[in-house]
């Protein structure tokens, strides 16, 4: 079946899919309807886990569309969250980027699908607005939010001149931009994203021995020796190809099995 077909089998099926049980439910909020309290609100969980100023944290979330609010279904309470934007390229108008940003999740609540059960939910509006374009997911990420991402996809890539072919260089001129968006600065030789946030030793003692040694970890690690110190992320993305949809319903599915 061609890919495009494909993607459109994709969307009828997401559109057709039972609806989720959890208890934790996904709340979408546009940018128009952020409040300084919501902000604050949400740099408040997000310190616990990276250390980052609030003038740094509030200038990139400013940058997105809309956020994705994790709250528990019980008692509304906060759990985690994730930034969401997506738009064209300048001199690639084939090109249509979705940029998810800032996840962060309280550790009792990790490992239970939450940001991949958010990534859809932008990833279905995205195609069918832009039927004719390849949409690329671009992220810059910690570890952590690298090993979560990568992990459940078929195929993806950093985001570098070495690690591109000739027609994928054009994320490198994309990389740039959303950095300036952000104010941050991006490396297009080694892939570094100058973000000037940091994990906290709380967060870097959650997580065993064994994760820093998985083959992803790994392969971060190689790319950003100093993640610990030196306050870079990583830009690395993936088409929004069938193939990588329906692994990611597959890994939803894996915390989930249907009922």
């Amino acid at each position: 079946m061609p890919e495009e077909q494909e993607l459109c089998a994709w969307l009828d099926a997401w559109a057709a899919r039972p609806e989720l049980v959890s208890d934790v439910r996904i709340v979408r909020v546009v940018r128009e309807a952020w409040t300084p309290e919501l902000l604050r609100s949400l740099y408040a969980l997000a310190i616990t886990m990276s250390a980052e100023d609030y003038e740094n944290f509030e200038r990139h979330a400013r940058t997105n569309d809309c956020v994705h609010l994790f709250r528990l279904t019980s008692t509304d309470a906060l759990v985690g969250f994730q930034f969401w934007w997506s738009g064209a390229v300048h001199d690639f108008p084939d090109q249509q980027l979705v940029i998810g940003g800032k996840l962060r999740i309280l550790p009792a609540h990790r490992r239970r699908a939450l940001h991949l059960r958010s990534a859809p939910m932008t990833y279905t509006d995205v195609l069918r607005a832009h039927p004719g374009r390849t949409v690329h997911r671009m992220s810059f990420a910690s570890l952590f939010g690298f090993v979560s991402i990568a992990r459940a996809v078929q195929d993806h890539h950093f985001i570098a001149t070495d690690t591109l072919p000739p027609h994928g260089q054009w994320l490198c001129t994309a990389a740039t931009e959303q950095a300036v968006r952000s104010g941050y600065r991006f490396d297009a030789s080694t892939g570094l994203v100058h973000v000037n946030i940091r994990p906290t030793a709380e967060q870097l003692a959650g997580y065993p021995a064994s994760f820093f040694e998985s083959p992803l970890a790994r392969a971060y690690r190689e790319r950003n020796r100093d993640y610990r110190d030196n306050g870079c992320y990583l830009a690395f993305g993936f088409p929004l190809s069938a193939a990588n949809l329906q692994a990611v319903d597959a890994a939803i599915a894996e915390k989930h099995p249907p009922r």
